[in-house]
């Protein structure tokens, strides 16, 4: 089943910011609507990109799915064009690790 769900506090603390109410109040990756393709990511609190500079952007969720799917990250088109934003990897890839799992064989 798919589904996504917050990292835990203390990850989050060590990769974001040790703030209880900004935890809380991040939002999960939702559709659109019923017929959306993808799920929506929000960032977690605002942030100023400088013309030339790589940022990384935690998502403060954990991904969950079927052992045979993957989950790709893709820029949208209109971000990509109006501001010249981009994934430095450009698609980015996660992969289950149902197969690297010994219990599932």
């Amino acid at each position: 089943m798919r589904y996504f769900e917050k990292i835990s506090f203390e990850q989050f603390k060590k990769d974001v910011q040790a703030d209880i109410n900004l935890y809380n109040d991040y939002l999960l990756p939702k559709r659109a609507t019923k017929n959306s393709v993808g799920y929506d990511f929000y960032a977690i609190n605002d942030i100023v990109i400088k013309p030339n500079e790589i940022v990384k952007i935690p998502t403060g969720y954990k991904a969950n799915f079927n052992g045979d799917e993957g989950l790709l990250l893709i820029m949208r088109s209109g971000l990509g064009f109006k501001y010249n934003l981009r994934l430095t990897n450009q698609i980015g890839l996660i992969e289950s690790d149902y197969y690297n799992n010994e219990s599932n064989e």
